[in-house]
């Protein structure tokens, strides 16, 4: 019985002494190798795409910026006008000839629009003037007619020219571009005319330079 248990006690020291002797290892290999590995040196974990997908090319349009000033032929304080939402010709081009001087230009409802995103679409007119009374008429955009007042539906009974808080109805008026009745007899049916994209100077240069058309 002495020598059993002597033995017991040497054997139980021995599994002790070896489990003492050797500490748990771990590490981030055994996950794919199945085994612990004791290198001493930093894990690294390579990982390799090979879906394609980093390869793609990643498309995207430069973003118009109000505060910037584009290199471009077209002058700063013109507006030029467009039958689609975006130019379709750069300044000198046949297309670009419709352009009024941004002094002419008094449709106040698309201030906001031009000043941040540089271009508004509304339906235009421009007022012919004369000496002639029967010849003073609001008329579809015209070519070549820098000085004309433009007018657009938006500011329709509510800004006018910025003369008067009154007279803010485009009409054909004896002397007069604009009258106070909404429903005068020479007030402009606004539905006879066409709807065109107003573009400032600065977004036609950005357009040409930097934007979709760079």
């Amino acid at each position: 019985m002495k020598h059993w248990n002597a033995l017991r006690h040497s054997t139980l020291g021995l599994c002790l002494a070896l489990f003492a002797g050797h500490p748990a290892l771990a590490d981030d290999t055994e996950i794919f190798v199945g085994q612990s590995l004791d290198s001493g040196l930093a894990n690294v974990l390579f990982l390799i795409d090979t879906s394609g997908s980093m390869g793609a090319k990643v498309n995207w349009d430069p973003v118009y910026d109000p505060n910037i000033t584009y290199d471009g032929n077209c002058p700063a304080d013109r507006i030029y006008y467009f039958s689609d939402t975006n130019p379709r010709g750069n300044c000198g081009s046949e297309d670009a000839e419709r352009y009024t001087d941004a002094g002419s230009f008094v449709c106040q409802a698309a201030m906001a629009g031009l000043n941040t995103d540089g271009k508004h679409t509304d339906r235009y007119a421009m007022f012919r003037t004369n000496n002639d009374v029967s010849k003073r008429d609001w008329q579809n955009l015209k070519r070549h007619k820098p000085t004309r007042l433009v007018e657009c539906e938006d500011d329709n009974g509510i800004h006018g020219d910025g003369t008067s808080d009154i007279y803010v109805y485009p009409a054909e008026e004896e002397y007069a571009t604009y009258g106070s009745e909404p429903n005068g007899p020479k007030v402009l049916d606004w539905s006879n005319r066409s709807t065109w994209t107003a573009v400032t100077g600065n977004y036609m240069n950005f357009y040409y330079s930097v934007g979709t058309q760079g």
